[in-house]
This record gives C-alpha cells, structure tokens and sequence, in this order.
C-alpha cells in the first residue's frame, strides 16, 4: 500500500535514544522559534545512533533501501502542504518514514491521494508570505504575526533580537541552508487534481485550519493519521501531505528513502 501505520514497532528504549541524541547539543542544531532541528547524514555523521534507527526502519521494510535524508524535528507549528521528493528521480524514489517521538496535543499527519511527479514543493494557490510567521509568546502559544519584518516590540514573545534577525534572513532566502521551497501555484499539474471538487470544511476546520481553504480545493484526502508512539508511518514520497494542526509540540524523525541496489 501507498500509505501504512505498522502499530507498536518502536520500543520505548529505542524512542528514548533518539530523544537523548536529539536533545544533545551539537553542530548540526537548527533552532528557530517554532521549530528545533537536526539533520545527520546517513554512513558520514559520527557519534549518532544510527543503528538504533536502522534496526527500526528493517522492521517495516522488506525490499533494500537507502537513506537519502534524515530529520529530526521539534515543532510547534504546523508544515503546510508539500511534497519530500528530493530532485524528483521517479525511478529511486521510496518512502516517506515518520516515527513519533513525543506529543503534546493532538498530533496528526494528513496525507493526500494526490501525487507530484517533480522535485520537491510547496503548494498553494493563494499566495501567503514568507514573512507571515508564527511565533511563540511567553506562555507558549503561538502568535501571527503577519510581516516579521515589522516587528518592533518583540517584548511578549519567546524570541531574542537575533533569532528575528536570523528568521528574517532565511525567509529571505539569503541564508545558505534551508531556503525555501519552490512554490507550486497551478495545481492542474498535481496528479489526480480536480478542478470541480471542493475540500470539506469541516476537515479544514479541525485538521487544516492552517492552510487557507483555497489551497485545499481540488485534493483528495487518502489518510488522516494520529500519531501514537511507538508507530511507524509510511507512505511514498511522491504524496502530498502537511502536518495537523492543533498540537502544542511533537517531535519526531523523519526519514526520506531511496530504492536501494
């Protein structure tokens, strides 16, 4: 199947070493307000537990595979609608693995029917900017702010002059590492897209509220999965999807694979 919850896979003492590597301070942290990051490099990066992860992702797949890129990410917003095709090789292509590592909230990954063949996206028909941000105040919820670049009184939030300095740069593109995604806009392009169908409002208000509608229309939901640790999620690479909205924090890996020789 294209999309697959293998139920009761990770141990907890296995979730409890990637915590522990993910919370150790190191080179390759990435910190932003609403989001903590580490990426290590598969067969390069030392002293990391790579093993631990591999003896997980053998439990669930029985062809060969290659790891292409692996994330460990701390949210406490919310990722859009995007696609983690890589450069777009149809042909090496794998899966999607995400593997729950800590929740606060309810957490979800909705994940569409629709496909894109190309290389890895951003969608959206009605454009939002890439200084529209959600930040966190002092109590921990987050706040729109609708152009960083405006804030003057950063007083009530959970961010130093430096980070809104260092935001504004990557939103900009002008920071080496993580530039933003291109942006799909014209959606007859998306495999299986559907000019006449309308997204239910009732799933945006629950699940996507995050999204504006208008960029939902046309999509066909294949799954809404809640994250439970100790589960695995799979699906290929090619699919749509974004994150749920409603949670406070999760954390998580998430592995994109190739089709190993």
């Amino acid at each position: 199947m294209a999309v697959d919850v293998f139920e009761n896979i990770v141990s907890k003492k296995q979730q409890q070493i990637l915590l522990d590597y993910f919370n150790k301070k190191d080179d390759l942290i990435d910190s932003r307000p609403d989001v903590f990051s580490k990426s290590p490099k598969w067969n390069v990066t030392k002293d990391w537990p790579q093993e631990t992860l591999k003896k997980i992702l053998d439990a669930v797949f029985d062809v060969k595979y290659q790891p292409e890129n692996v994330f460990f990410y701390s949210s406490k917003a919310s990722f859009r609608l995007h696609v983690d095709s890589g450069e777009g090789n149809q042909n090496i292509l794998h899966k999607n693995t995400i593997i729950p590592l800590y929740i606060d909230g309810p957490s979800t990954t909705i994940i569409f029917k629709n496909k894109w063949r190309g290389g890895h996206v951003r969608f959206g028909i009605k454009q939002i900017s890439p200084f529209n941000y959600d930040i966190p105040n002092k109590q921990g919820k987050m706040v729109k702010i609708e152009d960083i670049r405006k804030l003057k009184d950063i007083s009530h939030l959970d961010i130093t002059q430096k980070e809104l300095d260092d935001l504004i740069l990557l939103r900009s593109g002008k920071k080496d590492i993580h530039k933003p995604d291109e942006r799909v806009t014209d959606y007859s392009l998306i495999e299986g897209y559907n000019a006449d169908l309308k997204f239910d409002p009732q799933i945006h208000e629950q699940y996507c509220n995050h999204i504006p509608i208008e960029n939902l229309h046309g999509l066909t939901i294949d799954s809404i999965i809640e994250w439970k640790l100790g589960d695995i999620i799979t699906f290929d690479r090619q699919h749509l999807h974004c994150a749920g909205s409603g949670h406070n924090k999760k954390m998580m890996v998430s592995v994109f694979t190739n089709v190993g020789d």
